[in-house]
């Protein structure tokens, strides 16, 4: 069972670092093509910071998921009385 948790978290943080990856990214160019028309430099720095900052929260999600075991997607696992 424990494995089992490991993977369906370890499966839950790749899908995560990817989407919040890929946003991050999109974010990152609109603002750089929106505001940066002319400054490629800046435009690409852009982009940096948004790929930057969706590693950042996929990682936080990931370290959040793994160091409370309790907790699945927001709902509190009790464990069943003895009796």
């Amino acid at each position: 069972m424990a494995e089992q948790d490991a993977n369906a978290k370890f499966d839950r943080c790749a899908e995560n670092a990817i989407v919040n990856t890929a946003v991050g990214t999109v974010g990152g160019l609109a603002v750089g093509v929106t505001l940066l028309r002319g400054h490629r430099l800046l435009r690409m720095a852009a982009i940096g910071v948004g790929i930057g900052m969706g590693v950042g929260m996929a990682w936080s999600n990931c370290s959040y998921d793994f160091n409370n075991p309790g907790i699945t997607h927001g709902t509190v696992i009790r464990k069943a009385d003895a009796s």
